[in-house]
């Protein structure tokens, strides 16, 4: 008898779950991300390594992996073998697989990883502060 009652209710929730428009939990066919938009979507990504460093010039080579273009709306940093990191700023010059970037800060070495974070949705690319002309009429001299 309470065997019976114990199918009865796991076959009810199954019935009760289609009643009521439940998913099961899993995204039906057609549904949920590609994997290019899950790259896409992910916050940190691996984009390739220095290739080659010109202090003097102040940039970098990228060589990127993989195919496609630098991802836009992303900040980049390399990072060495014993953690030291580089800012980094695509300056959109490409040849091949290789892409030009100023080097922001740090000093980064030939063969250190070159990783994208994304940037919040709100957010803009980070910049210098450059001051503003004082208004007409705002008082000063």
């Amino acid at each position: 008898m309470l065997l019976l009652g114990g199918c009865l209710l796991v076959g009810s929730c199954g019935f009760l779950g289609k009643l009521v428009g439940s998913s099961g939990g899993g995204p039906k066919e057609g549904e949920g991300r590609t994997a290019e938009e899950g790259v896409a979507a992910a916050s940190t990504q691996l984009i390739g390594e220095v290739a080659s460093v010109h202090t003097a010039e102040g940039f970098v080579l990228i060589k990127r992996f993989g195919g496609g273009s630098l991802p836009e709306g992303f900040v980049f940093h390399s990072q060495g073998a014993g953690g030291e990191t580089a800012s980094l700023r695509p300056t959109g010059e490409k040849l091949g697989r290789f892409y030009a970037a100023d080097i922001t800060g740090g000093t980064p070495q030939a063969g250190d990883f070159v990783m994208g974070r994304r940037l919040p949705e709100a957010a803009e690319s980070p910049s210098v502060p450059t001051l503003e002309p004082p208004k007409a009429g705002s008082g000063l001299p």
